[in-house]
């Protein structure tokens, strides 16, 4: 599956059988699903009643590095009917989250709309989120809505923008490539590079890393849900440049540059063997 039809499956394509996704793709839908957690158990506490914090104790447990008894309790909130059906649900999608297969009956039941206290788009969406990260069937004419998370209408904007394609025929020597870069970045700094990339594999790359700073530190919401996060606008401004047989490299400075405070790394437009832009994603 590539970016963009991963796209496609999130805002709303009917799909009723198992992704088949990338690693990539699998670390982004477990960030998606980490700010899902944190976003319900963070507005239980600060807005919610009793009831409401009672029903997102589980996204609150898997929030605090569970343990082996943590998980224990996880598995018996969400098969025991006795409890109402969001917890039961909340303990789900918290045993999704933390990639067990446990509990996929409350997860399909959700996603169908057969919980009538989960059955909003919302909490429709946000099982077939689960689903599709344990890659597990989808039920027959599931639909994925538009989520409360800010994060889904960035995504949306920009896999759909148009990507120019680089031409897979233009080539180079990697160590002529690292060459090119070692002399256009100067202070005599040798660098390592990764490439030829595609827009969208660049862009899926810093997305993810992005979300992986955001889920890792609850403080850090301000930072844009975009690629490259504050420089992203720098991001489109390369990108706007790109032209059919240009080529895209990831590089980074060697060890020396790095302990001597003058290292440099990022990614570089390539045309006709020239760096025609850069884009420094970090400095020391």
């Amino acid at each position: 599956m590539n970016i963009a039809l991963l796209a496609i499956v999130l805002v709303g394509s009917n799909v009723s059988v198992a992704a088949d996704l990338t690693c990539n793709e699998l670390v982004l839908l477990r960030v998606i699903l980490r700010q899902d957690l944190a976003i319900d158990a963070y507005a239980a506490r600060v807005q919610g009643d009793d009831l409401a914090q009672q029903r997102a104790a589980p996204l609150a447990l898997v929030l605090d590095d569970p343990n082996e008894r943590d998980m224990g309790e996880l598995r018996t909130i969400a098969g025991d009917t006795s409890f109402d059906e969001y917890r039961r649900f909340n303990a789900a999608r918290a045993l999704a989250y933390l990639g067990g297969h446990e509990r996929l009956d409350v997860l399909s039941k959700t996603a169908r709309g057969d919980f009538a206290v989960t059955a909003s788009s919302a909490e429709r969406s946000k099982a077939g989120l689960c689903l599709l990260y344990l890659e597990s069937d989808l039920p027959d004419g599931f639909a994925f809505s538009r989520l409360p998370n800010p994060l889904y209408s960035e995504l949306d904007a920009f896999v759909t923008k148009s990507n120019p394609p680089t031409d897979p025929n233009a080539s180079y020597a990697k160590d002529r490539i690292a060459e090119i870069v070692s002399e256009f970045v100067g202070l005599g700094r040798t660098v390592e590079v990764r490439g030829p990339l595609s827009v969208g594999e660049v862009e899926l790359e810093a997305l993810v890393d992005i979300l992986c700073s955001i889920a890792q530190d609850n403080d850090r919401w301000s930072i844009p849900q975009l690629p490259f996060g504050y420089i992203y606008d720098e991001w489109q401004e390369l990108k706007s440049e790109v032209r059919a047989g240009d080529l895209i490299y990831f590089f980074t400075s060697d060890e020396e540059s790095w302990g001597g405070l003058y290292g440099i790394e990022g990614y570089v437009l390539i045309r006709s063997g020239e760096v025609v832009a850069m884009l420094v994603t970090a400095m020391s």
